[in-house]
């Protein structure tokens, strides 16, 4: 008898501890996640405790007011199915799983977490189709399938995604025409049954996909006519089995194993093989000939007296460490290579260097400048030097910041890392989509974190620095529509003065952090130099007008021309600047506007009697009651970049 009254105590126990357990619902559910895998090399769940009132504290896990909002377990080295739990916490809105050993298919239930935002699964190796349910997750805006073993055809279900920005499903082996729902329109969803419909699906699928900055389909078995948009540099079709000549696509052999809509792996053939052993035989005697070459050089070097080192390619190494550059990340080529596929992701342009789009091994996004070092001199080492160095010294939320640098020899290579901000710029979503995603609370927020910005390079920064041209284009938006500047002058600058990055077709949202500057009105533009603070405040005040407005600086649609001429009339008269407001506003605060009509009639006064940056933060913040915390980005991928330094250090 006393034994079975320790038994029956024993289930009792065993059956409600669960219940008694202080963890919330969504700590439970993480943890039942966690259940499903092996102890990984990295102890990613060493500390997911079931004593924690919530999971908030877990590594991998960001929560918002109590509830988790991220899930980041990118490069853990999870090896098992992924299973359908997490989709039982519907407040997730960004789940990042990449660069695991996650196999088996795609939980069809990621579709119904709706305030999902980012879903990244990519370098993993998921197999079979990608599951039609992932397009009722309405509220995507990236989506990255790539580098998995998935197969078949794209389901046109992905039309339904109307806010999709990025989406990356290349380095699969999915076949078939691409589906013509792709541009958010249902009634245009196509199951292609021949060749000859393929190309007009295309103009009215992907083609024509507006909000769509980012897709890479490469590395795939996809037939038909060529999309009519392949040149677009913002989205990449190459290495698939479209019906061209182009060097971009497929060889035919390797296409002839895809049959209708379905690619067939009949394994490798007696040709391929003798194929590579050539190959291999080529590459083993290039090898040796390129050592012998080395010998001879290195023998006559030698012989003769080593040669001066060339001077127009001075060793970084040496200079590096005059300097002492710290706090910033020391890339590889090698490394951003990979980051930035190959650079093939170009978002910007020009005569002087590129701007590419990569992700770091640990998820985070970054712009990378590619300087043109084809006549590269001492002035140009110096200046990229001294750029390096300057830029490292700034941080702020609010600004848009150096997260590292590549600088190698042999080949001349010399890049900049920033942090990549996703929504472009504010003039861009101003001008190009009628401000329809900023309301009167998102665009105070949006002028604090400007404000807070300038005020950190004119008065906290040492040296000081400012704009030579500020504008809403100098104006960067993060995911969660913060600001954050660019374009700002570091100083003695060989690079910034004669360069200036244009973005390529299709990505005027992208980041340029080399600047592009607005128009101003004639009425005050003095010489500027990138020093003169009181000119920034002068821009300040016509930006103000500008996001108030919602107008641009300068337009010939506009009476006056310039902008801040046609304010003149309503700033100037108090209870008339209500009819300036933006007329895509649906609210407004009028005790707001009436303080910016003070503000805007203070920094556009004569240079004497203008405030300074900090003075006008301060009558901002008293007025719209909006702090420096509130205006930050909620979520920084400086957070993961500052990791990689701490070990790197």
């Amino acid at each position: 008898m006393y034994i079975r009254s320790w038994t029956i105590i024993a289930i009792f126990w065993i059956a409600w501890s669960p219940l008694c357990s202080s963890l919330s619902r969504e700590g439970l559910v993480l943890l039942n996640f966690s259940n499903n895998f092996p102890p990984s090399r990295h102890g990613a769940f060493r500390r997911w405790n079931e004593s924690h009132e919530t999971p908030c504290s877990w590594p991998g896990i960001v929560c918002y007011q109590g509830h988790v909002k991220i899930v980041n377990l990118t490069h853990q080295l999870l090896t098992g199915r992924l299973g359908p739990e997490l989709a039982h916490i519907p407040t997730i809105q960004m789940l990042l799983l990449a660069g695991n050993n996650f196999n088996g298919s795609i939980p069809k239930e990621l579709g119904n977490m709706k305030d999902l935002t980012i879903l990244d699964l990519s370098h993993n190796r998921f197999r079979g189709s990608i599951p039609p349910d992932i397009g009722n997750a309405s509220n995507l805006t990236k989506l990255f399938l790539n580098s998995n073993n998935l197969h078949g055809n794209i389901p046109s279900e992905l039309g339904k995604l109307h806010k999709l920005r990025e989406l990356r499903l290349d380095r699969n082996s999915l076949s078939g025409y691409f589906p013509g729902a792709l541009n958010g329109s249902l009634n245009e969803a196509l199951q292609l049954e021949s060749p000859s419909d393929a190309h007009a699906t295309w103009d009215k699928g992907v083609c024509k996909f507006k909000n769509l900055i980012v897709g890479n389909f490469g590395f795939n078995y996809l037939t038909g006519p060529l999309p009519s948009c392949f040149s677009s540099s913002s989205l990449n079709f190459q290495w698939n089995c479209f019906d061209t000549n182009s060097w971009r696509q497929r060889p035919p052999e390797q296409c002839s194993h895809v049959e209708g809509n379905h690619f067939i792996d009949k394994g490798p053939s007696n040709e391929e093989d003798s194929w590579t052993e050539r190959n291999v035989l080529r590459v083993l005697i290039a090898g040796v000939l390129a050592c012998l070459l080395l010998l001879l050089g290195i023998y006559f070097r030698y012989l003769h007296g080593a040669a001066p080192a060339n001077p127009s390619k001075p060793a970084f190494s040496d200079l590096i460490q005059k300097i002492g550059i710290t706090g910033v990340l020391k890339a590889s080529k090698e490394e951003l290579e990979i980051a930035c596929e190959d650079f093939s992701n170009i978002i910007g342009s020009s005569s002087h260097g590129k701007l590419f789009k990569g992700t770091l091994a640990n998820g985070t996004e970054i712009a990378v400048t590619m300087v043109q070092t084809s006549t590269w001199s001492k002035d140009s080492e110096s200046d990229f030097i001294y750029e390096v160095n300057r830029l490292a010294s700034i941080k702020h939320k609010n600004v848009v910041n150096l997260l590292g640098y590549c600088a190698e020899d042999h080949p001349l290579t010399r890049m900049l890392i920033f942090e990549y901000v996703s929504n472009g710029t504010l003039f861009d979503l101003l001008q190009n989509c009628d401000g329809q995603y900023l309301d009167w609370n998102a665009r105070m927020r949006i002028i604090m974190g400007v404000a807070y910005g300038l005020e950190y390079l004119h008065h906290a920064l040492l040296p000081p620095t400012g704009f030579c041209k500020f504008g809403s284009r100098s104006v960067y938006l993060t995911e969660d529509y913060a600001a954050k500047l660019a374009g700002f002058e570091v100083g003695k600058s060989h690079l910034r003065s004669k360069t200036k990055v244009e973005p390529v077709p299709n990505e005027g949202k992208r980041l340029s952090v080399i600047d592009r500057s607005d128009g101003v009105s004639n009425r005050d533009d003095p010489a500027r130099s990138c020093q003169n603070f009181g000119a920034d405040v002068y821009s300040f005040g016509v930006f103000l007008v500008e996001i108030i407005s919602g107008r641009p600086v300068y337009s010939k649609e506009q009476e006056q021309g310039a902008l801040i001429d046609w304010a003149t009339g309503y700033i100037c008269s108090p209870g008339l600047i209500a009819q300036m407001v933006d007329p895509n506003l649906t609210f407004l605060n009028l005790n707001h506007l009436e303080a910016l009509r003070d503000i805007i009639c203070r920094c556009i006064d004569a240079e004497s009697r203008r405030p300074t940056m900090k003075a006008v933060t301060s009558m901002l913040e008293t007025s719209l009651g909006i702090t420096s915390e509130d205006a930050y980005p909620k979520h920084s991928p400086l957070l993961w970049a500052e990791l990689i330094i701490q070990m790197q250090d």
